[in-house]
């Protein structure tokens, strides 16, 4: 019994990683021989524990997430909206402008953005819930027909300027025909796309007449 005792407590000394050296007819030692025993492996232990409370501890570091981008497990930063509204607002203006305008039609100008989550997306519509027209589990809409709440939210100018321009110009013969146009927006669809992490726009606009900055801006009629 004393042997099976001795050897489960030494058991334990050893997976310690630090091996005793323990004689096998331990029932035969005298008294004192196994107390000196008993001493010498709780002494061992004893600095191990010690040389183990004292082993540095190494932490992963954590990857840092690019700016302009929120990971659904985190709350968007005001500094994320932000960055992301300035890029489509730029895009927006950039797109309309190659767009070709004319009085007898309204063309329509697209873009995409990489928005990752749909936290992030509902955090750039924040405010814009009278707009929402669906949301799925694949896709959430929203929809614009007024250029002032356009302007708001975007933060564009309600008239675009300069515009490509492909309709009819009056000039005299000789001359090259030349119109500085301008381009009102009539609506904009919003649309966040889970499978893909894109939100795309389209503005519909439309030919809101010509004239240059300070000169002159009148609808023209031919």
């Amino acid at each position: 019994p004393l042997a099976a005792k001795m050897q489960a407590w030494l058991a334990g000394a050893q997976s310690t990683g630090k091996r005793a050296r323990v004689p096998d007819d331990l029932d035969s030692l005298p008294k004192d021989q196994l107390v000196a025993l008993v001493r010498d492996l709780a002494k061992e232990r004893d600095g191990l524990a010690e040389v183990a409370a004292k082993r540095p501890v190494y932490t992963t570091p954590q990857t840092s997430r690019a700016p302009g981008t929120a990971s659904a497990a985190t709350a968007p930063t005001d500094q994320e909206v932000l960055a992301i509204l300035s890029r489509l607002r730029a895009k927006a203006e950039k797109a309309i402008k190659k767009t070709k305008h004319s009085q007898a039609r309204k063309p329509y100008s697209e873009l995409t953005e990489g928005v990752p989550s749909k936290a992030l997306a509902l955090a750039l519509m924040r405010g814009q819930s009278a707009f929402q027209k669906s949301d799925t589990a694949r896709m959430t809409r929203w929809l614009f027909e007024s250029d002032v709440a356009i302007s708001k939210w975007l933060g564009i100018e309600r008239h675009i300027h300069p515009v490509a321009f492909d309709g009819k110009v009056l000039c005299f013969a000789g001359q090259r025909p030349t119109i500085y146009a301008y381009a009102g927006i009539e609506s904009l669809e919003v649309k966040w796309e889970s499978s893909s992490n894109l939100m795309t726009l389209k503005f519909r606009t439309f030919f809101a007449g010509s004239g240059r900055p300070g000169v002159s801006f009148d609808d023209d009629e031919f």
